[in-house]
């Protein structure tokens, strides 16, 4: 993988990460959050926890 893929991959990552902050916190389900956004179960319970 060269410098602009891990750029684009690190990119996609965080939109990710901001849509499923969003989704959370109106009132969405996790397993719905992960199944829209691809991030694992991790990302997602670390996320619940930091509100």
């Amino acid at each position: 993988m060269n410098f602009n893929e891990k750029l684009r991959q690190e990119g996609e990552y965080r939109k990710a990460l901001a849509s499923a902050k969003k989704m959370l916190a109106e009132g969405l389900e996790s397993s719905f959050v992960k199944k829209v956004t691809g991030l694992f179960d991790e990302d997602i319970t670390k996320m619940m926890h930091q509100h």
